[in-house]
């Protein structure tokens, strides 16, 4: 019913953009931060919720565009430093799995 999807990021240098990668990313730097996503298919009558869950473990505010093969209209947003979001990308879906693409970029 729920599929959840890990992937993560590193930011080489925080003035740099970031993108996300698959779970094959390396080992954060002392200089680095550790950014992650996974979606979340949530059941409700009728179909499901899908939610995209990011995870902003930088120093520094990130701008990131999200993007699903279920919505494919770009959904954007910024994070604060240490923080979290759920974003809803598509209320009441047929489709119990979808795919996400995030990508991210820190702010200065």
């Amino acid at each position: 019913m729920r599929r959840v999807a890990l992937a993560a990021a590193i930011c080489a240098a925080l003035t740099a953009p970031i993108a996300t990668a698959g779970p094959q990313a390396s080992e954060p730097t002392a200089a680095a931060c550790l950014i992650r996503y996974w979606v979340e298919a949530r059941p409700r009558h009728p179909g499901y919720d899908h939610l995209v869950h990011i995870d902003n473990g930088c120093e520094q505010q990130i701008a990131c565009t999200i993007v699903t093969n279920v919505n494919p209209k770009p959904l954007r947003t910024t994070l604060s430093p240490r923080t979290q979001v759920a974003l809803l990308t598509y209320r009441g879906s047929p489709a119990r799995q979808f795919n996400a693409s995030v990508t991210c970029r820190a702010i200065r």
